[in-house]
């Protein structure tokens, strides 16, 4: 069984001993200075002079996982060289360390770990390595006049918009301009998603009924209601979902609901629809329910006290100027 004690300073280092460090990780360079120290990832072979800092996204397959059980290098060709979490100070082996959503990665990565197509799916990359591909000047323009020739030859008519940009993106699968790991990386396939939700969603309260009651429910208890305090309650609503679980999720459970409330007040649908998808962006008090909250989180060693202090005061102002300027941009005119 190994045994993990603290190092005191007259102790004697001798070969093959194992160093687990405690500090901070934007320092972890500084060890390479030592002759004789061999970093786990220079073991692997892997790059550990131009180390690479992530942050793991909330819905990340990670979350949850001791990072030995993840199968870490495998998949991203990448080793975790170092772990930091909310300021705490993390104790024992890093392997056995328990990955959770908002967690600072310092990776040493190998040559194929930007070709992976499940980075942004796992990882927001905050410094280091960068998904970068350069594009000579003449595959440039022959880009551009493709796409161009494209929209023009849908507007005249002679083809569907749809077919010519299918044959225009598989001219550039085929002529290697774009490669499909790069497709998966940079396609939106997740937006796609949300968005066919939504709309399925809508689809299915339409036709079993469940559209016409919520429709019917609005006419008999909201009859001669005000449509601006309407959008308020929605607004609110949608506000307070969005602090659980993630903006799109919330757009796509929200909009059909919308979209009901308008149709039993007899009003246009968009002012509704508008304050779903800002209501959907208004998380500012919870910082596990969007990116950008736990990047400040963890860069900045903020509390969760912190967001209910500034993010709440935020998020009503925020509220509060589009319920006032939503119907003005989108009246509410006869559905």
């Amino acid at each position: 069984m190994k045994k993990i004690c603290p190092v005191p300073p007259h102790a004697q280092l001798v070969v093959d001993d194992r160093l687990l460090f405690l500090g901070d990780p934007a320092s972890i360079g500084l060890l390479a200075r030592f002759k004789g120290l061999a970093s786990y990832a220079q073991r692997q072979g892997l790059n550990a002079d131009e180390l690479t800092e992530v942050l793991i996204l909330p819905d990340s397959p990670l979350c949850g996982l001791r990072l030995k059980e993840s199968d870490f290098r495998a998949k991203f060709d990448a080793a975790v060289v170092a772990i930091r979490r909310n300021g705490e100070a993390l104790s024992g082996v890093i392997g056995e360390q328990i990955l959770c959503g908002g967690d600072f990665l310092v990776l040493a990565t190998g040559k194929d770990f930007l070709g992976r197509a499940n980075l942004t799916k796992n990882f927001m990359i905050i410094r280091g390595a960068k998904p970068a591909a350069t594009i000579k000047p003449l595959t440039e323009w022959l880009m551009i006049g493709g796409f161009l020739l494209a929209i023009t030859l849908s507007a005249l008519g002679w083809v569907s918009l749809f077919k010519s940009m299918v044959c225009y993106l598989s001219i550039l699968l085929l002529s290697g301009t774009l490669t499909l790991n790069e497709l998966r990386r940079r396609f939106p396939l997740g937006l796609w998603l949300i968005v066919m939700s939504a709309l399925a969603l809508a689809k299915a309260m339409e036709t079993s009924g469940l559209m016409g009651v919520v429709t019917y429910l609005v006419k008999v208890h909201l009859e001669g209601a005000s449509p601006h305090w309407a959008l308020v309650g929605m607004l609110v609503a949608t506000w307070m979902v969005t602090e659980i679980i993630t903006n799109n999720a919330t757009a796509a459970m929200m909009l059909p609901l919308a979209l009901a409330l308008a149709q039993g007040l007899g009003v246009s649908p968009l002012p509704f629809a508008m304050a779903v998808a800002f209501g959907a962006s208004c998380s500012f008090v919870n910082p596990y329910a969007y990116q950008t909250n736990l990047m400040a989180l963890n860069a900045g060693e903020y509390r969760l006290v912190d967001f209910l202090r500034l993010g709440l005061p935020l998020a009503l102002l925020y509220l509060a100027v589009v319920a006032a300027f939503v119907p003005l941009f989108f009246p509410f005119l006869p559905g």
